[in-house]
């Protein structure tokens, strides 16, 4: 369907669906076919004005991405007074995306985050385009990645936002269909070791939701989007979710733990270091039960991929921890033995 999709598009400019102009930009763009490339943008949105090739110094497309909202296929941009990274939104997303350009990126940017500025938009009737600042970006190490990383999660979740912002109430919800999807995997993991699961995560779930305060969150801040010297790109997943959310999820999604899993006395090392970053924010008693619970979930994405000979080890663990805390915190009623 896919092919058949292309040949109408540019044979008989009938429009595709969005995952198949998604998907020929993808495949463009690592063949290099840059005047293919702007031809399809066009294509696609007449009234967009991209910057051609011709217009710069030089064009080269560079990586590609896994969202859903933008073309996954990028471009550095170089001009005589500066050099630009080129992001093309679709239109559905414009509001979520001018929200974060015009209202919340200033503020990250006066105080102190080291994120591209954004130089330009431009706005057609099915696109909508970014163009940001260039930054040079150098991979964290390895084997420090988790200090760095939430040494960024830390300063975003520092950041004071006007409260007169209207986030779009998706950017209020974590409840996302992925996360949705790893809750409800780790729910079919230890049924059998904890009959209540379900019923004991809705409760910590609701729990996080009236206690913890909800901050600033970049929402993917993996070795893709972290680097040195506190640099971070790629806000796509922004929102203002419980604080612990963009923690766990660094954890859990982390390249460390793609081989090695994470024991629990790895764990509490790590939420002793995390504290001591966001003490200002929140009491110990909740990110006790706000990063568990974050980390629990995500860290299935690695343990599913890993194929580890107990899956369930550190979930069990955690979780046990996490219902011994909350008990012990809010008197919650007893849960069966995991």
């Amino acid at each position: 369907m896919y092919y058949i999709s292309v040949i109408l598009f540019f044979v008989f400019k009938i429009r595709p669906k969005k995952e198949h102009i998604r998907r020929l930009g993808n495949s463009l763009s690592k063949r290099g076919y840059m005047s293919l490339y702007e031809h399809m943008i066009h294509l696609y949105d007449k009234d967009i004005d991209l910057y051609s090739q011709k217009s710069c110094l030089t064009a080269k497309f560079t990586g590609t991405g896994y969202g859903g909202i933008n073309m996954n296929s990028y471009r550095i941009l170089e001009f005589k007074e500066n050099t630009l990274f080129e992001k093309i939104y679709f239109k559905s997303w414009v509001d979520d995306i001018i929200i974060f350009t015009k209202e919340v990126l200033p503020e990250v940017l006066t105080q102190g985050i080291n994120t591209p500025k954004l130089i330009e938009s431009k706005e057609g009737e099915n696109f909508f385009i970014t163009y940001f600042e260039y930054l040079e970006l150098e991979p964290l190490n390895h084997t420090n990645f988790l200090n760095e990383a939430t040494d960024i999660a830390a300063s975003i979740a520092n950041v004071k936002l006007d409260p007169a912002i209207e986030f779009p109430d998706g950017r209020l919800h974590y409840h996302k269909s992925s996360f949705k999807g790893k809750l409800d995997n780790l729910k079919k993991e230890l049924t059998p070791y904890m009959s209540d699961i379900s019923n004991f995560l809705n409760t910590v779930d609701d729990y996080i939701n009236k206690n913890v305060r909800k901050t600033l969150n970049h929402g993917d801040l993996s070795e893709r989007n972290a680097f040195k010297n506190g640099k971070v790109i790629d806000w796509d997943n922004f929102g203002l979710y419980p604080l612990g959310y963009d923690f766990g999820k660094t954890i859990g999604m982390s390249e460390i733990y793609k081989k090695n899993e994470l024991s629990l006395q790895d764990y509490l090392k790590i939420e002793d270091m995390i504290f001591k970053k966001v003490e200002n924010l929140l009491t110990r008693e909740l990110l006790e039960i706000s990063l568990p619970y974050f980390t629990v979930i995500f860290l299935r994405h690695y343990r599913v991929r890993s194929r580890y000979n107990d899956i369930n080890s550190i979930s069990r663990e955690l979780l046990e921890l996490l219902k011994n805390r909350l008990a012990k915190l809010s008197k919650v009623g007893s849960h069966d033995s995991l």
